[in-house]
């Protein structure tokens, strides 16, 4: 049995939400005001009903702005035989007997300062199970802001004395507790310091009552009882790790990330005792952001931990996090996005059902791009960094390190920093654009993440100029080489990944846009930058970077000797195409331009401002994930 999905309206910032749920492992994210909290809140609603000890009311404020009927259905699918009969007023028919379901849909009302809460099972409003049902709900929790080294502490209830008394009451052996405890109870009342003080206090009513002597104290130790004795049994960290015993630290003297460890240890342990002979109630865990205090790689440890451990029947976890090491190593299956739109997107089925889309090569090959086995690339290759793009508001992909490295400042020269407007940058590493698009390109907004995402790629015509005859030295000296090769490059058609993108991306043109170089990132970063006037290309930043890049000294000093042989103020365009070929052939390499020009913008940003060129191409990028709005 698991709860394989909710349906909330109007509760806390919910409007109305639908979620659908993994048996085993139920991982939750998405940015900031999502409603990941609330939607566990809605989840321990129901669990919380068959709880001695509450800990979660609905008041007042937890219904949605102007609405007064708070309403929360839950179905749960996998029941067995027994839990059939258990749940009997719950369950649905479906066609066979593995469809049927239970439902349970509660609700509160409210009326002025008031909250009435009634419930119906099954299909039909008004049917009602009885309310001792409840009891079958079982549920763990641990909060954002949890206390566990608190919880581990208490003497009340806490979570290793429960544990302790599980195993007690199976084994039968409350008696021996309490034998144990009454033999060490009259010891203890024994003690001189017990003796006195109860004489002392005797005394004093001796005086007050005068000749009576019928109203003096007994002294005796209360809570004798094993139920009570465990729960005094406190964790602690021994200095003898091979014994586990003498002297140790208190837990309030340890981390709090290896509290958390022992508390969700704790609890599983006490989770996976219970299930052993309780075959009809559902449990529960839900832990919130198990990072906290974690470092990456424990983090990992916790998450391989918590699957499994957590696999069996009738014992399901959920989760909200805002960790992308954690989020990296999760299954698409077991992702849960919320959006601040009030839509839970499960991941993998971006990628089921898709029709499969046929893909052109270079090499004039053709294959049939199929959705499943992109869901498989992108769990290999999605890393910590990727997976950010999920607590974004926009992604915008690029093709390789310098566009890493370089888009970011561009956007900060245009006044569009993109931490300032949540936009995520992905490195494709290449042009793996693909496995990444599938998140985005469905028409079923329940099975797309709900931002915009702007691609930005070389268009890569013309491979032959990377061949020695178009190298530098070859062109440099032989300028009508410069004008065959921008010529050629002119004349060539754009690799076939672009039409590929495109045939990805055409059902949803205004969520997905493409933008890309003529020929490369660096091509089209000279085109913008080196214009039409020996002014103009003086005072550009580019052209400053250029001057003073060590690397290629020899090379620029040719290129400013080219360029101050023009007489006029004016470049002819023919010319001004063979002075950008062959600035773009003196460039250092791809990584090492990127990242030394990115930090020389960066250092002269206030000029760039006016005297740099960002590539429209990138512009228009930017100002779609700017400008868009949801429909």
């Amino acid at each position: 049995m698991y709860l394989s999905s909710i349906h909330i309206e109007n509760f806390k910032g919910i409007k109305t939400l639908d979620v659908i749920f993994q048996k085993d492992i139920n991982v939750i994210i998405g940015e900031n005001g999502g409603c990941k909290t609330s939607l566990i809140d809605a989840i321990r609603l129901l669990y919380n009903l068959g709880d001695q000890q509450r800990e979660l009311y609905v008041t007042v404020d937890d219904f949605y702005l102007g609405e007064s009927v708070i309403t929360i259905a839950y179905e749960f699918k996998g029941l067995t035989t027994v839990q059939k009969g258990a749940f009997y007023d719950y369950v649905v028919l479906g066609e066979t007997e593995e469809e049927d379901f239970a439902k349970i849909t509660i609700s509160y009302k409210k009326e002025k300062q008031k909250v009435l809460f009634s419930y119906y099972t099954g299909e039909v409003e008004g049917q009602r199970a009885d309310s001792v049902t409840f009891q079958y709900f079982i549920h763990y929790y641990l909060g954002a802001l949890r206390d566990s080294t608190r919880d581990l502490l208490t003497n009340r209830n806490n979570i290793l004395g429960s544990l302790i008394n599980r195993q007690v009451e199976k084994n039968n052996s409350q008696a021996s507790y309490e034998a144990l405890m009454k033999t060490a109870n009259e010891e203890l009342l024994k003690q001189k310091e017990v003796t006195d003080s109860q004489q002392s206090i005797n005394t004093n009513l001796i005086n007050i009552y005068k000749k009576s002597v019928e109203n003096q104290i007994g002294l005796r130790i209360e809570e004798s009882k094993a139920e009570y004795i465990v729960n005094i049994i406190k964790p602690y960290l021994p200095h003898d790790t091979g014994t586990l015993t003498g002297e140790g630290f208190n837990l309030k003297q340890n981390s709090l990330g290896f509290n958390n460890l022992i508390y969700i240890a704790t609890v599983l342990g006490d989770i996976n005792q219970q299930l052993k002979d309780d075959k009809t109630s559902h449990y529960t865990l839900l832990i919130e952001e198990p990072e906290a205090h974690l470092h990456p790689q424990l983090q990992l440890n916790l998450f391989e931990f918590l699957k499994q451990t957590n696999n069996q029947d009738n014992s399901q976890l959920f989760i909200t996090t805002h960790s992308p090491t954690l989020t990296s190593k999760v299954p698409l299956d077991n992702l849960i996005h919320l959006s601040k739109n009030h839509q839970a997107i499960n991941l993998n089925q971006c990628f089921e059902g898709r029709e499969a889309i046929q893909v052109e090569e270079d090499d004039e090959d053709a294959f049939t791009d199929d959705a499943l086995s992109r869901k498989k690339q992108l769990e290999r290759y999605i890393d910590a960094t990727k997976s950010q793009l999920f607590f974004s508001k926009g992604a915008l992909f690029v093709e390789g390190i310098s566009e890493e490295l370089l888009v970011p400042v561009f956007a900060k020269i245009l006044n569009h920093s993109l931490e300032d407007y949540k936009i995520e940058l992905l490195n494709a590493d290449g042009t793996s654009f693909y496995p990444f698009i599938y998140l985005f390109n469905s028409t079923d907004k329940l099975k797309t993440l709900p931002m915009p995402l702007s691609i930005i790629t070389d268009d890569d015509r013309f491979t032959e100029s990377k061949n020695t005859e178009y190298s530098f030295k070859n062109i440099k000296d032989n300028l009508p080489k410069a004008e065959d090769l921008f010529e050629k490059i002119k004349a060539a058609t754009p690799s076939t990944r672009i039409k590929n993108i495109l045939e990805l991306i055409k059902s949803v043109p205004d969520k997905i846009n493409l933008n890309y170089s003529f020929k490369t990132f660096e091509f089209t970063l000279v085109q913008s930058n080196i214009s039409k006037t020996k002014t103009q290309i003086a005072d550009n930043l580019l052209w400053k970077y250029l001057a003073q890049d060590k690397s290629i000294a020899k090379k620029f000093a040719k290129i400013k000797a080219h360029l101050d042989s023009f007489t006029g103020a004016e470049i002819a365009e023919v010319e001004l195409n063979k002075l950008q070929i062959i600035i773009w052939k003196a460039l250092p390499s791809k990584a090492e331009f990127a990242q030394n020009f990115s930090i020389y913008l960066l250092t002269n940003i206030e000029t760039a401002k006016t005297n740099f060129v960002v590539p429209d191409y990138i512009q228009k990028s930017f100002n779609h994930l700017i400008n868009y709005k949801s429909k």
